[in-house]
């Protein structure tokens, strides 16, 4: 498994495996001191001062086995089945050991594709209270599939009888009503995507109801629903 260097990425990515699934290039150190203890073997292919021919040389020298198959994939349960491209390794080892440890529950849904206001036929229905439609088309343009997300989330949570009021999403918590006149309690609801964060899940999940997770954005918008297990973590 190739390791780069975190300088520069996407354009050298790109230049070396162009769009393979057969390499991952891993990045980040603690990720490679996993690995590595875990006994996979690493090849460096480029430090700091390189020129780009010195990777492209030493990547394109190596033999392929001709007996080589499908390796095994580490750390996939079905929940991750498709998704395993946008969930890092690391995350999902972790939050597989979350789950085996009864800290969390794993269960995949998919978010409801919402219909289209008749004014704007591009855009998905918004929450019929005044403030938090504002502050969604405040944070994102009407066509970004970031706010599309965020709407099929608040959407399916609303279906679930979720109040708005205990929601953070994606860091911030909703201008409802309660929290304008003062209500400040705890939030107990997560709605995320990147991974930001992700290892808070297990203690925001000890007093929460449940972090709701989105991989991607592309449709449909498969999510990851995490809630409390039998053994919460310890605060």
């Amino acid at each position: 498994m190739p390791l780069l260097r975190p300088q520069p990425l996407q354009r050298l990515r790109g230049q070396l495996v162009g769009r393979s699934r057969g390499i991952q290039l891993q990045f980040d150190t603690a990720q490679r001191q996993q690995l590595e203890s875990e006994g996979v073997s690493m090849l460096r292919l480029w430090r700091r001062g390189d020129t780009l021919q010195h990777p492209l040389l030493t990547l394109h020298g190596i033999e392929p086995d001709p007996e080589a198959g499908r390796a095994p994939r580490d750390d996939m349960i079905e929940e991750f089945e498709g998704l395993d491209r946008a969930i890092p390794r690391p995350v999902r080892h972790d939050l597989i050991t979350w789950r085996d440890t009864g800290q969390i529950t794993i269960s995949r849904i998919t978010l409801p594709d919402l219909p289209d206001l008749p004014d704007q036929p591009d855009q998905p229905a918004e929450p019929a209270d005044r403030d938090i439609a504002i502050d969604l088309r405040t944070r994102w343009v009407d066509h970004s599939p970031l706010r599309r997300a965020a709407l099929a989330a608040l959407h399916h949570l609303q279906e679930q009888g979720v109040d708005f009021s205990d929601v953070e999403l994606s860091g911030y918590r909703l201008p409802t009503p309660s929290r304008m006149a003062g209500r400040l309690e705890e939030a107990r609801w997560w709605v995320n995507w990147k991974w930001q964060h992700y290892r808070s899940i297990p203690y925001c999940l000890a007093n929460g109801e449940g972090w709701l997770e989105i991989p991607t954005s592309t449709r449909p918008l498969h999510a990851l629903l995490l809630t409390p297990g039998p053994t919460p973590a310890s605060i």
